[in-house]
């Protein structure tokens, strides 16, 4: 099975960071990090490892599940895109919360847009920063994305 990288918009990246996590650093934002696997990877198999654009799952969660499947060859399987709501013993690692998190995934039924909001990056500098390192990275990453394919 071939590594796979799944990105996110660097501004959710950060927002999501100083809100959770604010005494964060540049490293545990980590795109400089994944950018450099990535490449390496690239670089010593010869080709790109595939790449999923979280936003693409979210607005077409079949679409792009299936493109996923076909690029490291595996069947897709519709059926796993909806589930039960309730407890998610496989997430138990994370901590047993109650916060929104856990309440969110116990709740769903499948794959959806994130409801949560966070304050303007541009409110903290050190922040802004993040971001506008972050993005050249996240363009580099993005290019290789694959695009979802219809049914």
């Amino acid at each position: 099975m071939p590594h796979t990288f799944l990105i996110r918009d660097p501004r959710r990246v950060v927002q999501g960071l100083a809100k959770h996590w604010p005494d964060c650093t540049w490293d545990e934002v980590g795109f400089e990090w994944l950018h450099r696997l990535f490449h390496g990877l690239a670089e010593r198999d010869g080709a790109p490892p595939p790449v999923m654009f979280s936003e693409d799952l979210l607005d077409d969660p079949a679409g792009t599940a299936r493109a996923y499947c076909a690029a490291v060859g595996i069947p897709f399987i519709a059926e796993a895109l909806v589930w039960e709501a309730g407890d998610r013993r496989e997430v138990s690692w994370y901590g047993e919360g109650t916060g929104p998190w856990h309440d969110n995934l116990r709740e769903s039924t499948g794959i959806q847009r994130p409801t949560t909001g966070y304050a303007p990056l541009e409110d903290t500098p050190r922040r802004l920063e993040f971001y506008e390192r972050s993005v050249p990275l996240f363009e580099d990453l993005l290019q290789y994305r694959f695009a979802p394919q219809p049914g």
